[in-house]
């Protein structure tokens, strides 16, 4: 079994390793690109909530 692997992996040109870290770095890469959209979502969330607070409280502070 271990020599049809190694058989398969030396067949493509790569070695039996290559396989696991390429689809690993597919999964990293995919991983931080979803990381960072969420990240920007919440970014925004954020500013929105604080924009709205800020509003809030000038009312506030105007309407005394």
């Amino acid at each position: 079994m271990l020599y049809r692997i190694y058989e398969f992996a030396h067949s493509a040109g790569i070695h039996f390793w290559d396989i696991p870290s390429i689809l690993l770095l597919v999964i990293m890469a995919v991983i931080g690109i979803v990381h960072t959209v969420r990240q920007k979502q919440r970014q925004e969330d954020f500013e929105d909530e604080m924009e709205d607070k800020r509003s809030r409280e000038r009312r506030k502070e105007f309407g005394r």
